[in-house]
């Protein structure tokens, strides 16, 4: 009976023994699921801004593709610009060299009138 009673006081002891121990492992085993659930929010956070990430960088690059083909064309307008205007500046230049070819030409025709006219009134004013 003595054995058997502590056998049994042997039994509680190691029972409530192992209930702390039980206590303590659901409580890491309750932390572990908290700090599993933040994980997995966290996780979620960032896969949530991962592809606001994605959305935005395929928004930049298109963004991007229509800016350097704007670009392309404002440098394809510019040198068609540039040459136009090197092209007027010839045109303007060839217009002035003809210009002053006239107006030369208009000047020797004026002085050959004026001797025109002075040789016809010295010969209408000379006696015949």
């Amino acid at each position: 009976m003595k054995s058997y009673t502590e056998q049994m006081s042997q039994l509680l002891a190691t029972e409530k023994n192992l209930r702390l121990q039980l206590t303590a492992d659901g409580e890491k085993f309750q932390q572990f699921q908290d700090a599993l659930m933040k994980s997995n929010e966290v996780f979620e956070t960032f896969k949530q801004e991962i592809e606001k990430l994605a959305k935005s960088i395929k928004e930049l690059k298109k963004e991007n593709n229509f800016l350097k083909s704007k670009s392309e064309k404002s440098d394809i307008a510019l040198i068609e610009l540039v040459e136009e205007r090197e092209h007027l500046k010839k045109q303007l230049e060839r217009t002035r060299n003809q210009k002053e070819k006239l107006e030369s030409l208009c000047r020797s025709l004026q002085a050959e009138r004026k001797q025109n006219i002075a040789e016809r009134n010295s010969s209408d004013s000379a006696p015949v």
